[in-house]
């Protein structure tokens, strides 16, 4: 494992940031805009919760300074991305769903505009959208207004016709594609449908909460489950680099610079034995878990350590696959130019029907029988 640059304690805003920004070069060039935004978006509002903080009278202490938070998330963070670059195929994975807006802050940006209703096609949508605003709200039985629920406001019809797609696509694919999303579940709301009946078990009517958190139970679920879908350029890229055509050094990891050190050999240090005499013999001889060294940057050297040598960096086929995962996840929106209406929902996975297959050579063929079969057919004269 190659070396890290460590920090210098105690740790100051400024050079966790500088660290940050260093460990983010490492990554593809694919993900590194997505990557810098939010650790400027998160320095920045780092910087003015802290002095905000400073001028409140007493300034909060311990876990309550925003500095001690800050701190504590952007060295998690700084560990999670030396792990990405050193070859931890978990991390990377979570790392382009955040990325491709599959999980996190960007996927819910994704997801707003869709959610939003369409705008009306003539003067008829209009009106009927103008008086769903202006009818008087859903009270309960004592005249109390009903607050907003979730499919309040939302364009259900585009909705559907987003989960049935997604589901299909969910039915083509590896379900382990979906880990992080979820499976999304066929529409079945008895609150909607007016499946529900009548009465309850007391004999009294249906209170209409009841079937307003009903309703809302599958939307929200759907919602949550759901692919938002992206530009499609951007997932015209995600394609090329699942499918290989994407030059290497857009979706390759960079390789890791080496540190400058003196020309002076260094000096021999003692061996500080009063780091173990502090502790107890078992916590000074608990072998170091393999599983995390690419977070801690530290490996068992003792008669619990693993022979093998570790990789450092993931395989290039191994990094491929990642982006075939969030590729088969990925959709985009083919619009009518007109009506501006979706016209079609295209998803990753689809290679199309000009994929051909190589044609076997007769050596090849010749493997398994096919060769043998030709000949007898030509010789009995079929």
């Amino acid at each position: 494992m190659q070396p890290r640059l460590e920090l210098v304690l105690p740790v100051q805003p400024l050079h966790l940031y500088r660290h940050l920004l260093r460990e983010a070069t490492y990554l593809p060039a694919i993900c590194r805009p997505f990557v810098y935004s939010r650790i400027r978006g998160g320095f920045d509002r780092s910087t003015e919760a802290i002095a905000t903080a400073r001028r409140k009278i007493p300034p909060p202490t311990g876990l309550d300074d925003p500095k001690t938070k800050a701190l504590h998330h952007g060295l998690r963070q700084l560990r999670g991305l030396r792990a990405v670059n050193l070859g931890d195929y978990k991390r990377l994975d979570r790392l382009l769903h955040h990325v491709f807006g599959r999980a996190g802050k960007r996927r819910r940006e994704l997801l707003a505009p869709l959610l939003q209703p369409s705008a009306p096609r003539d003067s008829e949508e209009l009106q009927k959208q103008l008086l769903e605003k202006q009818g008087a709200p859903l009270v309960d039985k004592l005249g109390r207004p009903l607050r907003m629920r979730r499919p309040d406001g939302w364009d259900r019809r585009r909705i559907l016709t987003y989960v049935d797609s997604q589901r299909a696509q969910q039915k083509a694919t590896s379900p382990t594609d979906w880990g992080r999303i979820g499976t999304q579940s066929a529409y079945s709301s008895k609150a909607d449908d007016g499946r529900l009946p009548p009465l309850d078990a007391y004999g009294k009517p249906i209170n209409e909460r009841r079937k307003r958190k009903l309703l809302e139970r599958w939307w929200k679920s759907a919602a949550t489950k759901m692919a938002p879908p992206l530009e499609k350029t951007e997932w015209e890229k995600i394609k090329a680099a699942a499918t290989g055509e994407l030059p290497d050094n857009d979706w390759k990891f960079a390789p890791r610079r080496t540190i400058a050190r003196s020309s002076k050999p260094p000096a021999e240090t003692k061996w500080d034995w009063t780091s173990l005499a502090s502790k107890s013999a078992s916590l000074a001889g608990r072998p170091v878990i393999r599983q995390q060294w690419r977070l801690t940057g530290k490996q068992e050297t003792g008669p619990y350590g693993f022979q093998r040598p570790q990789r450092d960096a993931l395989p290039a086929r191994t990094v491929q696959r990642a982006y075939e995962r969030i590729w088969n996840t990925t959709s985009y929106i083919e619009q009518n130019p007109e009506t501006l209406n979706s016209k079609a929902i295209h998803w990753g996975g689809e290679r199309g029907l000009d994929l051909q297959l190589p044609v076997a050579t007769a050596k090849e063929a010749r493997i398994f029988g096919f060769g043998e079969a030709a000949e007898s057919t030509a010789r009995e004269g079929v």
